[in-house]
């Protein structure tokens, strides 16, 4: 009787662990990717006119499970500090950078299928692009989209002078 016993209580301990650990697996997500996205920009040329910038992005999985991603893309924005403006309140009177400089630019063309980032790396994307040399304030804003609806995107953002 008590070998019944014995292994009734077996059995309902392995059931019980292994909806726990079923259960911490659903709730931590493990199976979704986990993505830090990070974004900065360095100067690599001076004219009298013109600025070349390297702009870069990051994205790092720090997940269990491999990302897949079709669009990563930034935005630039220039501030001329010969006319200094505030912002209004729909950007919380923030300065306001008013000069796009690029917007929705993709860092790989559309005709790549995608791109990934496996568990625990880092993926760096770059672009080198011409800027005014007038324009010494820039707001670099990178958006990297998850290719399921129920992720939804991340995004970085820089501001900083040249």
């Amino acid at each position: 009787m008590l070998q019944y016993v014995t292994f009734a209580f077996s059995v309902l301990s392995a059931i019980t662990s292994a909806l726990w650990i079923y259960a911490n697996w659903v709730k931590r997500r493990e199976n979704y990717p986990k993505i830090d996205v990070s974004c900065s920009i360095n100067e690599i040329a001076r004219t009298q006119k013109h600025i070349i910038i390297q702009i870069n992005a990051e994205v790092t999985n720090t997940g269990n499970v491999r990302h897949i991603f079709n669009n990563i893309k930034y935005d630039l924005y220039a501030h001329d500090l010969k006319k200094v403006r505030n912002g209004n309140n729909k950007i919380l009177n923030q300065l306001y950078f008013p000069f796009a400089i690029r917007e929705e630019q993709r860092f790989f063309p559309v005709d790549w299928e995608y791109s990934f980032v496996d568990a625990g790396t880092t993926s760096k994307y770059k672009h080198i692009i011409c800027i005014p040399a007038h324009f010494t304030l820039l707001k670099l804003s990178v958006m990297m989209m998850y290719r399921d609806k129920e992720s939804d995107f991340h995004n970085a953002n820089w501001i900083g002078k040249i």
